[in-house]
C-alpha cells in the first residue's frame, strides 16, 4: 500500500504541475497569436501534450483505483473520485471542445476552453491535496 500511496502522490504532483502550466501559461499564450497561427499552435499543442497527459492521467486513475481496492477509507475514495472526475471531464468535455476548435477556428471556443478549464484545475489541485494527505497519513503509520 505504501508504494501505491507514493505513486499516487507522484502522479498527482505531475498532473498538478501540468494543469497549472496549461492554465496560466499555455492557454493564455494563444491570445498573443494572430488567428491563423492560433490554429496551428493549438493543433501542435494538442498533438504534443497528449503524449504527456494521456499516460500520466491513465496512470493516476489506475493507481487511485488500486488504492481503493486496498482501502475503502473516505480519503481514499475522495482521492479516486477526484481522479475519476478529472479524467471524465477531460474525455467527455475538454477533448471534444479541443476537436471542435481545431475544426472551426472559432475563437469563442478557445476562450470557453480557457475559462472552463478552471474546473479541471480545481479538480486536479484538490486531487493533489488528497494525495498529499494520504502520503502524510501513511508516513505517520511508519
Amino acid at each position: 500500500m505504501q508504494l501505491l500511496i507514493v505513486l499516487n502522490f507522484g502522479a498527482s504532483f505531475g498532473t498538478l504541475v501540468l494543469i497549472w502550466l496549461v492554465q496560466i501559461l499555455i492557454y493564455p499564450s494563444f491570445e498573443f497569436l494572430d488567428r491563423h497561427r492560433i490554429q496551428e499552435a493549438h493543433r501542435r499543442h494538442t498533438q504534443n501534450i497528449t503524449w504527456v497527459v494521456a499516460p500520466l492521467v491513465f496512470f493516476e486513475v489506475l493507481v487511485a483505483a488500486l488504492l481503493v481496492r486496498q482501502s475503502s477509507e473516505l480519503l481514499t475514495l475522495v482521492n479516486a473520485a477526484l481522479a475519476g472526475l478529472a479524467f471524465a471531464t477531460t474525455i467527455l468535455y475538454y477533448s471534444p471542445l479541443h476537436a471542435r476548435f481545431l475544426k472551426s477556428s472559432d475563437l469563442a471556443l478557445l476562450s470557453k476552453l480557457r475559462n472552463t478549464n478552471w474546473l479541471r484545475t480545481v479538480l486536479w489541485s484538490l486531487k493533489f491535496v488528497t494525495a498529499l494527505a494520504l502520503l502524510l497519513l501513511s508516513l505517520g503509520d511508519l
